[in-house]
């Protein structure tokens, strides 16, 4: 469960990074043909797109977290019992 939840992350960030990459162009060809009002709307409309994505992470690593700490939890159990 872990694993693959860490690779939608993974994939996630690199997206969100592709995105600012491509927000940044924009940016600067906004700034040259119509001035910083124009760049800062696109800079604001590219950083919205990227907040989204990194909230779904965050979930996604809370339910990461919490599968890993039950495992823990599980093998600590299990630990226990040998005793």
């Amino acid at each position: 469960m872990g694993a693959g939840k860490t690779f939608e992350m993974i994939a996630a960030a690199m997206e969100s990074k592709d995105h600012l990459i491509g927000t940044a162009a924009q940016a600067v060809t906004a700034f040259k043909e119509k001035g910083r009002e124009k760049m800062n709307k696109v800079l604001q409309k590219g950083i919205s797109g990227v907040q989204s994505v990194l909230s779904g992470c965050r979930e996604k690593m809370v339910d990461v977290l919490t599968s890993y700490e039950k495992t823990a939890n599980q093998i600590d159990s299990i630990g226990d019992e040998f005793k």
